[in-house]
Formats: C-alpha cells, structure tokens, sequence
C-alpha cells in the first residue's frame, strides 16, 4: 500500500476549485463544473461526493458539444522501466444513453507523451451488445480505450478505479493493470482488464476528465479524489480504495513528493470531534487548519484549531479537543516545503453524517436555510 511519501499529486475538490491541478481546467463545452454536496442533494437520484463535501461533475449532451472537459497535471510522469498508479473513484449516470450506432469510446483517464497518448482508461459502449464495459488502451491504438474488459459499468455506484502502469519504451515489455472495485467491496484482486507485452511512451502529464463522447451519448458523471503514486523515475505502490466512506476514523494523506496546500472535509454538518492526531513529515514549517464550515471558508472566525509544525516526523496530539461543529469539519494542510503529512480526525457524534440519505437530508434543509 502506498504511504504519504509515495503520493506525489492528490486533489479530492474540497478546495471547491481546480487550483489543485497545474494545468487547470479545459472546458470550451461548458458541461464541467466543481459541485457542492448541497447542490447534488437537489437532484433526484444523485449521489453524495464520494468523498467529503465536493466532486468534480460531467454534465454530456453531445448534442451540445463533444470537446474535451478535463484538468491537466504535469506532476503526472513515467519513465520508461517504472511502475506507477492512479486511483480515483468514479460514478455513472442510471439514465446514461446514447443512439450512436457504433461504439463510443469515452477517455476518463489519459497519459500523454510528447508527441502521442501512451495509455488511456474509459468506458465503451458497445453497440453489438448493448452494454457499457469498463475499457483500456494504449499508445498502440492512439489511447483509445478500445480494449473492452468483460465486466460491465454497474450504473448508479460509486466504483473505485485503479490503474497500474509499467511503462516501457525500448521493447514490448510493458504493461497496463485495471482494478475496479465496487463500493462496499473488498478491493479486487483480479484484473479487470489488462494489456501485455506492449511498448509505451514516456508519460510527461495526465489528463483527467471526459474525452471524445459521441454526439448522441448523454449522460452525468461524477468522478472524486484523484490520486496518484510514484514520481517519473521512481515506482509507487498500489494506494487501494477507501474501505469506508463513512468511517468515524477520517485519515488524510498529503502529497508526499509535490508539495502542495491539501485540505479535506472530514464530515459536513454539525457534530463533535473528539481526537486529531497530526504525524508531521521532514522540516519545521508545515501549518495545520481546522475550521467549521463546509465550504472550504478559512477565515479565523470558522477557525477551530491553528498549529505551526516544530519538529520533524512528530506524533501531535492536537490540543482544545474535543471540539463542536455546526457546519462541518474542513482540515487544511499548508505542506510549506515538508511533505508527507497525515492527520487523524477521530469523530464522536457527526448525525448528518455517515450516509448519502443523512447527508442528503442534511443539505436539503441547509438549503432552506435550516
């Protein structure tokens, strides 16, 4: 499993923005926003964000556009001969329909080189059939996710995806490994699909997001908490998925390798914390927030607890716990050059917490400005 110092790029949203990504946003078609929990709660038969307050959304109607809509990482690079993973979790429309009359390959997930794609990660819809299968590809095939696995896309869940790869350019002697794990799940073991003795080209940056739907495919896609383990000549490890969303355990990783400001919300809604544990990493200057809100509001009047890292590699229990919340509870990481931080949030009463329905029905009423 892959520890803080393996993580070199994460962004869950919780910002609220894309200021994560060293690329931004590319979104000419305008069907990509950042959506708060509130906001899905208002949508019949909409999940909650997978994790914590916010999630990144697709709202495809070809018939509006079929540009890309994606962010862009540059810290996302392979060398030839090295291991590395990604893992994010995505979410699937019920109502996904399309009437093209060929396949659709839609790119999620796409490793670009200099001069061609290396490998990619999406779904296909394949007419003969039907169905919607979860699908790969490689430099080969121009990145099309065209090599379908046989499991298809369960529509309406959460789905852990992870994707290992070993690229290798010299010779066919790389490979592409996917995961999916559905929510609830123990992490899979099998592959769902894979492609073998394949050569590859060096990835320079990553492009996450919806790439190439077909004009007639429409459909919402919400994908959350991209995260990605290795560096460009160092393999990473396997991270695994998030056994449950809903823990009264809440464990933070930041970036171990790109140092970076990191936050997340641990609960929305009112509730009481009872224990935060801070294992700082290397140097003496990273900053730990923890505010109420669950808007990302930093501002001292939502501040609940302020520290300034003294030592490296400290165990902190962090003091003036237990502590109550009305909005949420928003834990902010200012890395300041020492990565490799992690945080514990230890909940004792979170009541609008610990499911989509109470999350749900907590949004509704802050909706009406209960």
């Amino acid at each position: 499993m892959a520890n803080p110092e393996q993580i070199s790029f994460r962004d869950n949203f919780e910002s609220g923005d894309a200021t994560g990504w060293s690329g931004g946003e590319t979104d000419t078609g305008n069907y990509l926003d950042i959506v708060h929990y509130s906001t899905l709660a208002g949508i019949p038969g909409m999940p909650m964000p997978h994790s914590g307050a916010y999630c990144a959304r697709w709202i495809v109607s070809g018939g509006d556009s079929t540009a890309d809509a994606i962010f862009t990482e540059a810290d996302i690079n392979i060398n030839t001969a090295v291991t590395n993973w990604v893992k994010f979790n995505v979410w699937i429309d019920p109502n996904f329909k399309t009437n093209t009359t060929a396949n659709d390959n839609i790119v999620l997930f796409e490793g670009t080189a200099t001069t061609a794609e290396s490998f990619a990660f999406g779904i296909d819809y394949v007419n003969a059939t039907d169905s919607l299968v979860w699908s790969i590809g490689t430099h080969a095939t121009a990145a099309t996710p065209s090599t379908d696995s046989t499991r298809q896309v369960k529509l309406g869940v959460w789905h852990t995806i992870e994707l290992k790869m070993h690229v290798v350019t010299g010779s066919a002697a790389g490979d592409i490994t996917l995961f999916v794990t559905e929510e609830g799940q123990e992490p899979s073991t099998t592959a769902t699909a894979t492609l073998a003795s394949i050569q590859n080209a060096v990835v320079t940056e990553g492009l996450f997001g919806v790439q190439d739907p077909a004009s007639t495919t429409n459909c919402i896609i919400l994908m959350d908490d991209f995260q990605y383990s290795g560096i460009a000549a160092a393999s990473g490890a396997r991270i695994f998925p998030t056994k449950n969303r809903f823990s009264t355990t809440r464990q933070f990783l930041s970036s171990g390798l790109v140092k970076e400001l990191g936050s997340f919300h641990a609960f929305v809604g009112a509730g009481t914390v009872s224990n935060v544990t801070w294992l700082t990493g290397g140097g003496t200057a990273a900053l730990l927030g923890i505010y109420d809100t669950d808007t990302a509001q930093t501002h001292t009047g939502n501040r609940k607890a302020a520290l300034t890292q003294s030592l490296a590699g400290e165990v902190i229990d962090v003091p003036a716990v237990p502590f109550d919340v009305t909005r949420g509870c928003y834990v902010q990481i200012d890395d300041s050059g020492n990565g490799n931080q992690e945080v514990i949030i230890t909940i004792e009463r979170a009541p609008n917490w610990f499911s989509d329905g109470n999350m749900r029905r907590f949004a509704q009423r802050r909706n009406l400005g209960g």
